[in-house]
This record gives C-alpha cells, structure tokens and sequence, in this order.
C-alpha cells in the first residue's frame, strides 16, 4: 500500500499540473499521465488480493519517465524561441488565425460510398470468421482468432483484400474523427449523422478481429481532436463542470471494457469491476516483476523499436531483429492472467536502463508537442484535411496507453 501512495501522490500532481499548464484535456503531457494514475488507482482496491509491493526500482522508473515527459513538455511549450514566417513572428509556435472558420464539408456520396465499402468488407469478415474458425457463435470465433494469432502466434492468414480494406476503414475512422470533432465543435451539423455511421462501421472492423484496443483508439482519436481544436477556437474552458462531465464519460467508457469483452467472446473472470482493474493495472505488476527479475539491462537491445525492425526484415538481418526482443512472457496471480504487457517503460528500460526511460520519454514529449503545435498552428481551408491533426488524432492514444504497453514506437 505504502509503494502505491508513494506513486499515486506525485502523479496526481503532475496530472493536475499538466492540466494547469497546458490548458486542454488530453493534452500529450495529460494523456501520458492520467493512464498511470488510473492505473495505479485500480490497485488500491486489490492491493491484498494481488499482494502488491511495488519495488522501488519500479516507482522510480514511473516518476521519473512521466515527470520526464511532463518537463520537456513545459519546457517546449514555455520556450521564448521566436520564428520569423515573412513579416509574422511566432512565439511557441502559435500563428493567429484570423481566417473565417467554415464548415468542413464531404458530400453524401462519398460518405455514403464508404459505408457501403465498409458494410461489405465487414460482412467479408464476417462470413471469413464463421467459415474457417472454430465456435459455436460469431464471438466465440472471434475469440478463437485471437486467442491463436495473439496469445499463442499462430499465423491465420486473412485473404488479402479483406485486410486491404479493413486498413481502408482505419484510414477512414481517423480522418473522420477529425471531422465529426471540428464540425462539433463549430457547431457545423452538415452530413454529421453519416459521419458518425462511417465511425461506427471502423470501430465494428476494428473489433472483428477480437481487438479492443483499436476500437479505443478511435475513441481516443476523437477525443483528442475535439478537445485540441476546441482549445484552438476558444470553445472549450477547463472547469469543475467540464471535469465532472469527463469524469462521467471516462467511467461510461471504461465500463464498456468487460462489455466488450463479452461481445467479442472473453468470458468475464470474476465480474466487470475486477476484469477492469485487471487490465488497466495487470502491465504494473508485471513490470514490477520484469524490473526484479531481468538482470541483462546493460547489454544494448533496441526493443522499443522492435516493431519497425520487423517491418524492415526484408533489409535487416532476422537474428539481428530476433536478438532485440523484449523477452516477455504470460503472468499470473492466483491463478488469473495478468497478459503479457509491460507498460511501455519496460522496453525503455530493457534497451539502456535508467538513461533509456529519460531517453524515450523525452523523444516522445517532443514529437508529440511538435505534432499537438503543428496542429495548433494549421489554417483550415475549406474540405482540406489537416495531417498535422490526423497525426495528432492517431497518436494521442499510443501515448494514453503508455500505461499499457510500448504502442507510440511500436
């Protein structure tokens, strides 16, 4: 109990200090936070049951990588750098927008052209799912897929066109988070409802193959956007009233965990409180463990980009790929699944130990307060996508779900 106070109180602060300084909810320096203190939240209320007694080696890591993130990103933001575009200077990378704002309008077609194509690359999966996996049910086949691709690395390969469109749909879902999220909050209603379909539709493409996590994202995405362009136009102020509301809907949201858990067949272990505090708070005793236990910290490994490296594998040699994995591996507590994830400071801390969480979460604070400023920065035109937007709606919740594993590198 003792380890989690000690914990909890400096990310309560820096939580709240994130929001003081950077004035918008999810801001990169919040989303990084807030899902550690959610994380080490749920355990106060199985701290026995788990028998919890965090090393201090593992509070150290966690203190020292957020309160990272959150310096460079206060530092970046309160920076007196000023750049000079033509006859305007800009401070802290902010550019006046003296543009009218206008409506950022698809037409119908399009939007109902991607329904269709979603409608149909969903109905392909699901008659793929029913066809070649084993369940007695459309969920249990589902949980079948996953169960073997992710927790046992079994390839079942997915007829090509299927996963071309089901990408397609991704690019779509983040894209349209965006607009939806700036037309809301300029209180544009033009086309909306198909807007919100088309999102609808990638969630559900998301979570036919049994992965909660995408569909999140999308979640996320939109928050992200909303809350961003929101503090861009003035439209939305932090207060008690605002945090209450959010409050509300984070907990509608995490309630939706177990829930989604049962639809895509898992079966509840011991009811929607526990899975819940499970998954948020699972990856912190099991770095707790990985710290204990993993004694080869000083040989150089690259696992935080092990991902890329195994996109790369038609360059680089697969021994030397192979070589830099994180070594993880299922844990168990009273004989319940804690996964196999590590929060993302696991990988940080395998490659160069205490340098490499002050390392990569410093990269990370500056590559997302670039993508958030960049964002910030852009002039809309009318049916013009902001990338600078779609980048910051993709990767806000890579770093809101730092808390569960290395997603932002990966």
């Amino acid at each position: 109990m003792a380890s989690l106070i000690i914990l909890f109180i400096p990310l309560m602060i820096l939580m709240f200090a994130s929001l003081h300084e950077f004035k918008y909810l999810l801001s990169p320096s919040f989303a990084f936070i807030v899902g550690f203190v959610l994380q080490v939240f749920f355990c106060f209320f199985y701290t026995e049951e788990w028998s919890i007694n965090l090393s201090s080696k593992t509070v150290g890591i966690i203190l020292l990588g957020c309160f990272t993130f959150f310096i460079t990103s206060w530092m970046l933001e309160n920076s007196r750098v000023r750049i000079v575009v033509g006859k305007k200077s800009l401070r802290s990378g902010y550019e006046q927008d003296d543009h009218e704002v206008l409506p950022f309008e698809i037409e119908k077609w399009k939007l109902t052209f991607f329904i269709i194509l979603q409608l149909l690359t969903l109905v392909g999966y699901i008659l793929f799912m029913n066809s070649n996996m084993i369940g007695g049910n459309l969920a249990a086949k589902i949980y079948y897929y996953r169960s073997q691709t992710a927790d046992y690395g079994k390839v079942i390969s997915i007829p090509r066109y299927l996963s071309f469109f089901r990408l397609v749909s991704s690019a779509i879902g983040y894209c349209l988070a965006y607009v939806l999220a700036y037309n809301m909050i300029n209180k544009f209603n033009k086309n909306n409802l198909l807007v919100f379909i088309n999102l609808v539709l990638s969630l559900f493409l998301e979570g036919i193959i049994g992965a909660r996590g995408g569909m999140f994202n999308f979640i996320v995405a939109f928050f992200g956007a909303y809350f961003l362009l929101g503090n861009k136009y003035n439209r939305i102020n932090i207060s008690f009233k605002l945090l209450v509301r959010i409050l509300i809907i984070g907990i509608a949201i995490i309630a939706l965990l177990p829930i989604l858990g049962n639809a895509l067949g898992r079966p509840s272990i011991k009811g929607a409180a526990y899975d819940t505090a499970m998954y948020f708070s699972g990856s912190l005793i099991n770095l707790d463990t990985f710290v204990r236990t993993t004694t080869n910290i000083k040989f150089p490994h690259i696992s935080v980009f092990y991902g890329l490296l195994t996109d790369l594998s038609g360059i680089i040699s697969k021994e030397f790929i192979t070589s830099q994995k994180l070594p993880t591996r299922w844990n168990y507590i009273n004989g319940n699944s804690l996964g196999n994830v590590y929060t993302a400071f696991s990988s940080y801390w395998y490659d160069m130990g205490w340098f490499g969480v002050i390392l990569y979460s410093m990269l990370s604070a500056i590559i997302m307060h670039s993508i958030a400023k960049a964002a910030q920065r852009k002039t809309y035109r009318k049916n013009q996508l902001s990338i600078s937007m779609i980048l910051y709606s993709y990767f806000i919740p890579c770093i809101l779900f730092s808390f569960f594993a290395n997603r932002f590198y990966a």
